[in-house]
């Protein structure tokens, strides 16, 4: 459930309010149903939110999603997607903003989903820290290339959070397979824990 990963990190105090990281989807989390479900506007993810995700996630589907809900995105690029600084228009050196095409419909996209999908996605793609990152945020004078960094940096901070969580409360392993129950396993975890 995405309310899980709705935390603020401590090292994201030196960021602008705007840009504190408010979702970060865990390497191997159940992110993936957040772009296939057909979730209700009034989901759990707000405007102004920023969603923090690593390749995986970088999916035109998943982003537009995201983008209907509101929701802001800072993802590293994902490694089949070729990234090329001559294009779009370009805000800084290795800095810019460009037009992301449609794909064609996957195979687990019904046709009523997909004719939904905006045809063209703009897209802010920035080469910082070696790696290229693709962000929602294309306002180079409201979100500068270093804030994008380190908001993709915070990224890790969750990641050893989640570890000290998992390892404090014994859950290392969650055979669940919907986000749902990744949430009842949780909580369930956490009210064991605290009675112990």
């Amino acid at each position: 459930k995405a309310s899980q990963f709705r935390e603020a990190v401590g090292s994201s105090a030196r960021l602008s309010p705007r840009l504190r990281p408010q979702i970060a989807v865990p390497e191997g989390a159940i992110g993936v149903e957040l772009a296939r479900a057909s979730a209700p506007d009034d989901a759990p993810l707000l405007d102004d939110h920023v969603v923090i995700a690593d390749r995986l996630y970088t999916s035109y589907f998943m982003i537009s999603r995201l983008m209907h809900l509101g929701v802001d995105v800072v993802m590293r690029q994902h490694q089949t997607r070729h990234t090329d600084f001559r294009r779009g228009k370009r805000l800084g050196t290795r800095d810019h903003v460009v037009q992301w095409e449609r794909p064609v419909r996957p195979a687990w996209m019904d046709d009523a989903t997909y004719a939904g999908m905006p045809a063209t996605l703009t897209m802010r793609e920035v080469r910082a820290g070696g790696w290229t990152l693709v962000s929602s945020l294309t306002d180079a004078k409201a979100v500068s290339k270093h804030e994008l960094l380190e908001l993709y940096r915070s990224r890790w901070h969750v990641e050893l959070d989640f570890r000290s969580i998992k390892d404090a409360m014994e859950m290392a392993v969650l055979r669940c397979k919907t986000a749902q129950m990744v949430s009842k396993g949780g909580s369930v975890h956490l009210l064991a824990y605290n009675l112990s």
